[in-house]
């Protein structure tokens, strides 16, 4: 649920993104910049960023670069800061509740970069667009439209009954802090 959640939100937020910035703007920045804070390989949900991302851009014949910021934290404010500074991307676009301080601190110094954060922490300030997303809402609507789904004719062994065998969410934030 939460990836085609972060799928769909992604592409509608890219799409109105890159339509404002269809063609060449004033400043000459014409690309988007995926920042991908971890690998793709193995992430579907940075996977699914890149593609909706692209997909977006595409129908707006803009181009993307991505780039995958690996595993050591300390480095992606480096990589994010040198995206922006080169200066060829009209939006630097990532993902993950860490990214919005490292974004809003480069974009201190790179006032007319524009940044979107997916899923992030609400830290980022004004000068960085970000979805945020509550982790507890979405588990509760997942569990709900699971028990929807058991209505469904098409499903083997549905019934009216409105029950799901099992729905569970692990946030480790709140691990033990009960």
């Amino acid at each position: 649920m939460r990836t085609k959640t972060f799928f769909i939100t992604a592409i509608l937020i890219c799409v109105l993104f890159t339509a404002a910035c269809k063609g060449r703007s004033k400043d000459g920045k014409t690309g988007i910049a995926v920042f991908v804070p971890g690998v793709l390989e193995g992430s579907p949900t940075y996977m699914m960023m890149d593609v909706g991302v692209r997909k977006a851009a595409e129908a707006n014949g803009i181009a993307v670069k991505t780039m995958e910021g690996g595993f050591d934290q300390a480095a992606w404010a480096t990589q994010i800061t040198a995206l922006a500074a080169a200066g060829r991307y009209r939006l630097i676009v990532t993902s993950n509740a860490a990214m919005s301080e490292i974004c809003a601190v480069a974009a201190e110094t790179y006032t007319e970069q524009d940044f979107l954060v997916l899923d992030g922490s609400g830290l980022g300030g004004t000068m960085v667009s970000e979805v945020i997303y509550d982790h507890l809402e979405q588990a509760f609507l997942a569990g709900y439209f699971s028990g929807l789904i058991t209505t469904s004719a098409d499903l083997d062994g549905a019934n009216e009954a409105l029950k799901v065998g099992c729905a569970g969410v692990v946030d480790q934030c709140h691990i033990g802090s009960g």
